[in-house]
């Protein structure tokens, strides 16, 4: 389950959003190949009316937790309906040390309104959290990066 919200909003008085993720995986984790399920769920509120955009997908992962490539498609679904456009996603997590893992990370939707978004992230990780340091190519054709920074706590 992937729980979070942007604080750029927050702070600028602007729209916010708030991405729910729940994900299940069918296989161990030590399974070489593993499939799952999921949804991405996205409220967006801008103070007075709400928006909800997201897809629903399936995914397979290749490889282990140190080293994978994950691909998945999906569907996307807005306030009002299902529609067809297909949502694809690809990611993978190289391993560099013990700490430090490089991951690439792409939701493209096939559609020229809606664009795609790729995040090349060098994560820290140990036993208990996750920190990610990140440079987002936006959606919609931007020109530029957005740098970010990402904190995950493990639950497991």
């Amino acid at each position: 389950m992937n729980m979070s919200f942007e604080s750029y909003s927050i702070f600028g008085g602007r729209a916010q959003s708030i991405l729910v993720a729940p994900k299940l995986t069918f296989n161990d984790r030590e399974d070489p190949v593993r499939f799952g399920i999921g949804s991405n769920f996205v409220l967006i509120s801008d103070f007075g009316s709400d928006e909800i955009i997201g897809s629903l997908y399936g995914l397979a992962t290749f490889g282990n937790v140190n080293n994978h490539l994950t691909v998945g498609i999906g569907i996307g679904y807005d306030n009002d309906d299902i529609f067809g456009i297909p949502v694809l996603q690809v990611s993978g997590q190289l391993r560099l040390r013990d700490h430090f893992a490089l991951v690439l990370d792409t939701l493209s939707v096939c559609n020229d309104e809606y664009g795609s978004q790729t995040c090349l992230l060098i994560r820290y990780l140990n036993k208990k959290f996750v920190f990610d340091i990140e440079g987002v190519v936006a959606i919609r054709g931007s020109n530029g990066m957005i740098p970010l920074a990402n904190f995950a706590i493990r639950l497991n």
